[in-house]
């Protein structure tokens, strides 16, 4: 099952500007650099098949890219999260 973060800036905010600065993270060459050299897992798909990235990683998004092309995305609806929580117990 696969999930992930959602990010946004809320239309009420009053620092837009540096709430679109932090979304950088979201960007191919950002995760590909700083995100990846300081610990982040990528969530580009490209980033993950980059050369150099699995290089410096031993090979672990190439070589676990096919689980995430097999695995299902998470449901969004109301209660989901619960209901999964207690299937893990």
């Amino acid at each position: 099952m696969l999930g992930g973060v959602g990010l946004a800036i809320s239309a009420g905010t009053g620092h837009a500007d540096l709430a679109a600065q932090f979304l950088e993270i979201g960007r191919q060459a950002f995760q590909r650099t700083a995100f990846f050299l300081n610990g982040g897992q990528p969530g580009h798909r490209n980033v993950w098949l980059d050369s150099e990235v699995n290089r410096m990683s031993n090979g672990f998004f190439a070589q676990t890219q096919r689980t995430l092309d097999m695995g299902s995305m998470r449901p969004r609806f109301d209660g989901y999260i619960a209901f999964q929580g207690r299937r893990a117990l």
